[in-house]
């Protein structure tokens, strides 16, 4: 026999066997209990480190998500971060730079545009990016972290 959420598997049959006093089955497994039987818990030990692995890799993925979108700042300018606020700013500069121009608006958290050159522009795009990139090492690390636990314990001491 084995726990299976609201009831019992018989292992011979693979039968699921409701907790009803009174139905010959429950009542079987009742007498099974005891007589000394044992059942199997519902997840094995494999199992439960499989569900704590990855619930443990969600958590890092939310944490890495949020953080990663966190503003970055540039002198004393608040930009969005992350990879999708990097790739959007390094357009609009190739963009201007296609077009010949040496200045291009970039506007802050707060939608307050500021002018930079194209060197100036470079560089909040290369902060931006190196933010991103350190985040995403650090989830990368985590994850190595996670699939080389080999017990819970170790899953539930990876934090971000």
């Amino acid at each position: 026999y084995k726990f299976q959420n609201n009831s019992i598997q018989r292992l011979a049959d693979g039968a699921s066997i409701p907790f009803a006093n009174g139905n010959s089955d429950y009542e079987e497994y009742k007498q099974w209990l005891s007589e000394g039987g044992i059942p199997e818990p519902e997840l094995t030990d494999v199992e439960l480190l499989a569900k704590a692995k990855e619930a443990k890799r969600n958590e890092i993925r939310q944490a890495f998500n949020t953080e990663s979108e966190a503003p970055v700042v540039f002198g004393t300018v608040s930009y969005h971060g992350g990879f999708d606020s990097a790739s959007k700013l390094d357009g609009a500069k190739r963009m201007v730079e296609e077009a010949g121009g040496t200045e291009v608006t970039f506007f802050d958290t707060t939608n307050i545009p500021h002018v930079l050159t194209l060197l100036e522009a470079t560089t909040v795009i290369l902060t931006i990016g190196a933010d991103y990139q350190t985040k995403f090492a650090k989830k990368q690390a985590k994850m190595v972290a996670i699939e080389n636990a080999i017990n819970i314990n170790e899953v539930e001491v990876v934090v971000w």
